[in-house]
Order: C-alpha cells, then sequence, then structure tokens
C-alpha cells in the first residue's frame, strides 16, 4: 500500500517551474476517474479519494489507475504534480 496526498498537491504554477501552489484535488480526481474510467476498481478508487480527509492509502493497482487516469485526461501541471509525488513514493519504497 502506499499513501498519496492529494489534498496538498504541489502544482506548478508555469512551464518555468519557479514556483508551486498547494492545491486540494481530490474531488477533481475523484471526478475524473468517475466520469472516464471503467470497472469497480476505479470506481472504488474514486470514492476512496472523494471521501478521504487528505492522505489516502492505495494499492499497486489503484496507483496504476490514477495514473493512468491522470496522464490520459489531466492538464499538462496535473501531470507533472502527480508524477513527482509518484517518484517520491518509489524512492521511499527503495529506501525501505
Amino acid at each position: 500500500m502506499k499513501t498519496v496526498d492529494l489534498k496538498e498537491l504541489e502544482i506548478f504554477t508555469d512551464i518555468s517551474k519557479r514556483q508551486q501552489v498547494r492545491c486540494d484535488v481530490r474531488r477533481d480526481i475523484a471526478n475524473l476517474i468517475y466520469r472516464e474510467m471503467h470497472g469497480i476498481e476505479a470506481l472504488n478508487l474514486a470514492l476512496a479519494i472523494y471521501k478521504s480527509d487528505g492522505k489516502v492509502e492505495i494499492t499497486d493497482d489503484e496507483l496504476r489507475i490514477l495514473t493512468s487516469a491522470v496522464e490520459r485526461f489531466g492538464t499538462a501541471a496535473l501531470i507533472d504534480a502527480l508524477a513527482s509525488q509518484v517518484a517520491i513514493l518509489n524512492q521511499s519504497a527503495k529506501e525501505e
């Protein structure tokens, strides 16, 4: 299980990546998954994200659904932000 924080996701404000803003994207990402992805796993993930208080524990399969949804339907800034968080998660997993 991995923990993602979609309540305080750091998103760059422009392509130069000099400034970031902390955004609560739980509802946006939950709706994105709910509308665009298929299957019961996607539904359960959308609901878990929507109902979360911030951090949510997800399986590797759910992380793939989340990443796929954002990569296919998200803005470039959102894709970049999630990729950064996933890289941190993967680095933490290697250190354990």
